[in-house]
């Protein structure tokens, strides 16, 4: 087992979609370093807003997010402002940004309070993240704003990117908005001419990091990166498995091979070199190496680059994988995240004799899903005549055997047209109203 493990872990690492991955597994961005929680998110928007900010774009993003407030707003909320017009077509240049801004003693701060005196513009704008508003925050804010600045232009934001719902929390004055408008601002100025180099590659790092997700379209070098790990993964899945579950014992504790980190390998494994056999050490070395290659490896197999292929005809699906089979159901027939499915046609990795990987075709049905879901498994069970009594919990039957590879390549009882037989059987079937 060891040198044969040490073997095909060299076979891997020679793999040229492995020496692909390592290149792209590098950060590119020091932002991807840092985690962006509430309070470091509020700090970057206000530089944003900010109309003398770095980015030099005046007040471009605060002019954006007013005529996203505007946009969006009911009318009673619009009904607050007091000269919309004026506001939106009047310059800002002279607004200040200020964070954490303290009303009464104990009362609470306000996450961004843009003012700015030449227009009688205050601007209130709470920040969550996930996190929810309490202790009647917003309305204290809107309160001391209101006895504060009375004659003033007020606008109230709720700036939250999980667009929660907040219950008896919510302010109606406040505009509830995501992340949507500063994406779209920032998307909107870049790749124009508009931006020297490094204004570009800093806003993009803003949108892609920070108030949106990473497009690796947008990085040729980067480009499938998803697909290179799928099909690494698919060619040398048995490799990956017994990494996982080969392991390193120090003081008591195990570390699997595929999990070893630099800090585990330099801090534990060779100050105690003389504990482990050589195939160990060198098999370690190997994987702190690449160790940030097979973090994104873990826990994959060759059924990842499958569901690409099955996806592609069968968008309809909803594909659940684990370690040793997938599972396929029509997604308008799943239930709750952490309820039974009803049915799924299951796909399962055995081995023969010989040791070589077979995979196991069979149709499933449940009533261990939710009651409202057991029509659907009462169906299925009826399309695929699977006998059983009347107070049945599960049902399977084998539709196909001795599979030896993955491919939805046609022929008369092909993987394909069990997978095709499936999805037109059940396509038809209705949830109850």
């Amino acid at each position: 087992m060891s040198v044969s493990l040490l073997e095909k872990t060299f076979k891997l690492l020679l793999d040229k979609n492995f020496k692909a991955l390592s290149s792209r597994s590098e950060e590119t961005s020091v932002l991807e370093l840092i985690k962006f929680d509430e309070n470091k998110k509020s700090d970057v928007l206000a530089w944003l807003l900010d109309p003398n900010g770095g980015h030099q774009q005046g007040d471009y993003f605060l002019k954006a997010l007013l005529y996203h407030v505007f946009n969006v707003a009911d009318d009673e909320q619009l009904g607050n402002f007091l000269s919309s017009f004026e506001l939106l077509s009047n310059s800002t240049s002279q607004a200040k940004v200020i964070r954490e801004f303290p009303i009464n003693a104990g009362a609470g701060r306000i996450d961004l309070l843009v003012l700015d005196p030449s227009q009688k513009l205050a601007v209130v704008i709470e920040r969550k993240d996930g996190s929810r508003l309490q202790n009647q925050q917003l309305n204290k804010y809107a309160s001391w704003i209101e006895a504060n600045y009375a004659d003033w232009n007020k606008v109230y934001v709720l700036s939250d990117s999980y667009f929660k719902n907040h219950g008896d929390e919510y302010d109606a004055r406040f505009v509830k908005v995501d992340d949507t408008w500063l994406s779209d601002a920032i998307l909107d100025v870049i790749g124009r001419e508009l931006l020297t180099k490094r204004q570009e590659h800093q806003l993009q790092d803003v949108h892609d990091f920070i108030f949106a997700e990473w497009d690796e379209k947008r990085d040729p070098y980067c480009k499938n990166y998803n697909k290179l790990l799928n099909t690494v993964s698919a060619n040398h899945f048995e490799t990956l498995r017994l990494l996982e579950k080969q392991e390193l014992k120090y003081n008591k504790k195990l570390y699997p091979f595929i999990e070893l980190t630099p800090l585990e390998y330099f801090g534990y494994v060779l100050p105690n070199a003389h504990d482990y056999d050589d195939w160990q050490l060198k098999l370690a070395e190997l994987i702190q190496h690449n160790h940030k290659v097979f973090n994104q490896l873990h826990g994959l197999n060759e059924f990842g680059l499958f569901e690409e292929t099955i996806l592609k005809q069968f968008p309809q699906l909803s594909i659940c994988i684990e370690d040793s089979e997938m599972l396929l159901m029509l997604t308008k027939h799943t239930p709750s995240e952490d309820d039974y499915w009803p049915y799924y046609l299951e796909i399962k990795r055995d081995k023969k004799q010989d040791n070589q990987d077979i995979y196991t075709v069979s149709i499933n049905a449940s009533r261990y899903s939710p009651e409202d879901f057991h029509h659907l498994a009462e169906k299925v069970a009826d399309t695929y005549k699977m006998k059983r009594q009347s107070n049945w919990r599960s049902k399977h039957e084998i539709l196909l055997e001795n599979i030896e590879t993955l491919a939805l390549d046609g022929g008369g009882d092909s993987l394909y047209h069990v997978i095709k037989d499936f999805y037109d059987a059940i396509k038809g079937i209705k949830l109850k109203a």
